[in-house]
């Protein structure tokens, strides 16, 4: 078991370093992005993002039923002509889903500018999911220092585009896209480099690769609608609003989006480490460090709440025109708390301990509920308000029922931590909404103290539970 710690500190290194590059340039560029393109552009490349951010869709599940299939394994022992069959006939297919949409959007968009986004999609639709493919092989085998790799290739390229574009003047959301697209090339052209043997080995024949591709497709499809559906639980909401408030309204929620997500990013990655070292110890370990990453992960992010006072008021002197996006902040931060825990503690419990299909269906109930909520408010009230508190209630709702139900497979019955998470949440968003500044951080801030001191004993308790799994 030292032995498997240490791996996983030395992979959460490796992840930290990529990840903290990755919070850097999300940080600029949604800072620098919405001040230099305007309103309009801004929105059209959030556009872009958004649409991208659901291309994995077109991949149905093979990737993941490969992550769930061989999670744990090391690279030596996997089938490498079988999985080098499988990864050319994925290139394949995207490239055919790539030209359905090229066609879908050039005969029945009328804008423009969405047309460029349509089709940047499609290009963007291949590279993203060959990669997702590479990058499954290497996480579910360990290798996560070339995986971190692949990732500062993708955004430290960006980032320099970014920077070459700033200088010379000439940065417009069409540029920016085509930067996006290069950048996730390099990353694809490393990760065949790492696995040269992958990417040259023998094709098997047709029938065998098909029969392997349904296979695989049957295991990942409920984990690929899931993951999906999770997305769109926030989805729903944007589209709506890009619907009926139109694409500047939409850039503007989606930088608060934006801004809120850029918590989530180190958390999301360490969910990459944990599921194969989870694979790997027995059930009582399990149970260990599922209850220290629930108290951790709980308190860290409602402390990040009190940030949000000091950092409205910097981003509001840089970004005015922006200033409603950080009114909709309010209501979509505690995303951050109920998708933190999501991202990195129930759904990897629930694909270690096979809960696939739970996951799917907290997920549609969840979408259905931000999506039901979201219409009501638009033909009920005509309030964008209510569509956003849609999602935060979807969210909150997946999370509490994930949380329930992993915690009754572990054995894990103390329920006043949910509890206190979701006072600490209702304070914030009320105090916030309700009273003006100083009164509403000084009360969060009270509660939050109180919260902590009455739990003082149970995060020193916590805290040396910590210290002692690390040192092991």
């Amino acid at each position: 078991m030292g032995t498997g710690i240490k791996h996983f500190s030395r992979n959460l290194l490796f992840l930290s370093c990529s990840q903290f590059l990755s919070i850097f340039v999300g940080i600029s560029t949604s800072l620098l992005v919405p001040k230099i393109l305007g309103v309009e552009q801004f929105s059209f490349w959030q556009l872009f993002l958004f649409c991208a951010s659901y291309v994995g869709f077109f991949h149905f599940g093979l990737n993941d039923g490969i992550y769930l299939r061989y999670g744990g394994m090391t690279f030596e022992k996997m089938n490498i002509s079988l999985l080098g069959s499988l990864f050319w006939f994925s290139f394949f297919m995207q490239i055919c889903f790539a030209l359905l949409i090229v066609v879908i959007t050039v005969v029945f968009v009328p804008n423009l500018d969405r047309v460029f986004v349509g089709i940047s999609v499609s290009f963007f639709l291949i590279l993203s999911n060959v990669v997702n493919y590479l990058s499954y092989i290497l996480q579910t085998s360990n290798r996560l220092r070339e995986y971190s790799y692949s990732i500062l290739i993708d955004r430290f390229t960006f980032f320099l585009f970014f920077l070459f574009l700033l200088l010379v003047n000439q940065i417009n959301f069409k540029i920016l896209i085509l930067a996006y697209i290069f950048s996730k090339l390099l990353s694809f052209l490393f990760l065949i480099y790492c696995m040269p043997s992958l990417v040259r080995s023998k094709l098997l024949p047709v029938n065998v690769i098909w029969r392997e591709c349904i296979y695989n497709i049957k295991i990942g499809v409920f984990l690929l609608i899931s993951n999906l559906a999770g997305m769109f639980i926030v989805g729903a909401g944007r589209v709506i609003i890009d619907y009926f408030w139109g694409i500047e309204e939409f850039g503007k929620v989606s930088l608060a989006i934006s801004l809120a997500n850029i918590f989530l990013l180190f958390i999301s990655q360490i969910s990459l480490v944990l599921f194969p070292m989870l694979r790997q110890v027995d059930a009582v370990k399990q149970k260990e460090i599922y209850m220290l990453g629930r108290y951790c992960l709980g308190n860290i992010l409602l402390f990040f709440f009190i940030l949000y006072y000091p950092l409205k008021i910097i981003l509001l002197k840089w970004l005015p025109q922006y200033e409603i996006s950080f009114y909709y902040l309010i209501i979509l931060l505690p995303i951050c708390l109920f998708d933190g825990k999501m991202q990195m503690l129930y759904s990897t419990y629930l694909k270690v301990l096979r809960g696939e299909k739970f996951l799917l269906k907290i997920n549609v109930v969840s979408v259905l509920i931000s999506s039901i909520l979201g219409l009501l408010g638009v033909y009920l009230w005509n309030n964008m308000d209510v569509v956003i508190f849609s999602m935060l209630l979807a969210v909150a709702v997946r999370s509490v029922c994930a949380e329930l139900y992993v915690s009754k497979l572990l054995g894990v019955t103390d329920y006043w931590e949910l509890f206190a998470e979701l006072s600490l949440v209702m304070t914030f968003v009320i105090t916030s909404l309700c009273c003006v500044y100083p009164w509403n951080i000084i009360i969060y801030i009270c509660v939050y103290l109180v919260y902590v001191w009455f739990r003082k004993d149970a995060i020193y308790l916590i805290f040396c539970r910590v210290c002692k799994f690390f040192q092991k």
